[in-house]
């Protein structure tokens, strides 16, 4: 967004924002605490590119493992202790994104979360989502749940919409890219959102996609774990991104 920081006075408004343990307001602060905290790199893994995706932009195999615990200042928001693993895998054709939470504590703890997606698109009037007809979902610009009856939706104007029990694949198209956005089962819901008309925030160059666990929230008893993955893959005129001399 036009109106991110990255000088720590608020989350960054771009990239894959963390939302946990709390999705949008509650009982603490707006999408929880993890975003702002700074999280311990554990684990990391570069490989050279092989020669079937030489003209990749990046190296095949990279990897990186982030861990988050509970500290006392985390406790002071939020009572419980845990272990928290971000892994974000990067190969010639596919982003992987994982979120892992472990139940540290004595007694159980019940959260809600998401990745806070944002896409970047050239042209957001052209741009469509497909894959959620037939799901139903709430529209927090009026309250109301409704039902997907289109084979892709455009954004037309403000959004933000919750998807309940969405699709395992999600399509965004934009122009002659698109990009596929898969999830595991983990992920539940999915929240679709742009703040039409929002100059300030360059509204038109990004649409936020984001898988999450929204309508019900997640319960660990102790020793207990969950895990969330995606998959981003891009493509160009219909073929992977990898490939593509664009």
């Amino acid at each position: 967004r036009r109106d991110a920081v990255s000088d720590g006075r608020k989350p960054i408004s771009g990239g894959v924002p963390l939302c946990w343990p709390q999705f949008g307001p509650g009982d603490i602060q707006q999408h929880g605490f993890a975003r702002n905290l700074q999280w311990e790199c554990v684990d990391a893994c570069t490989q050279a590119s092989g020669s079937m995706v030489q003209r990749s932009w990046t190296k095949a195999g990279s990897r990186a493992i982030f861990e988050l615990t509970d500290t006392k200042a985390s406790r002071a928001i939020w009572k419980h202790r845990f272990n928290a693993r971000y892994g974000v895998e990067l190969t010639s054709g596919c982003l992987s994104i994982s979120l892992r939470v472990k139940n540290t504590d004595i007694n159980e703890f019940s959260f809600t979360g998401a990745l806070h997606t944002y896409f970047a698109v050239d042209d957001l009037a052209a741009c469509r989502i497909a894959g959620l007809k037939g799901k139903s979902y709430l529209d927090k610009t009026d309250g109301q749940t409704k039902t997907d009856s289109d084979e892709a939706i455009a954004i037309t104007g403000f959004t933000e919409r919750v998807y309940a029990d969405a699709a395992r694949r999600v399509t965004l198209q934009d122009g002659n890219k698109a990009v596929s956005i898969k999830s595991n089962a983990a992920w539940k819901d999915l929240a679709v959102w742009n703040p039409y008309g929002d100059e300030k925030m360059a509204y038109s160059n990004f649409v936020c996609i984001e898988n999450g666990v929204i309508n019900e929230p997640i319960t660990l008893q102790p020793g207990e774990e969950w895990e969330g993955k995606i998959e981003i893959i891009p493509y160009v005129d219909g073929a992977p991104a990898y490939a593509s001399t664009q």
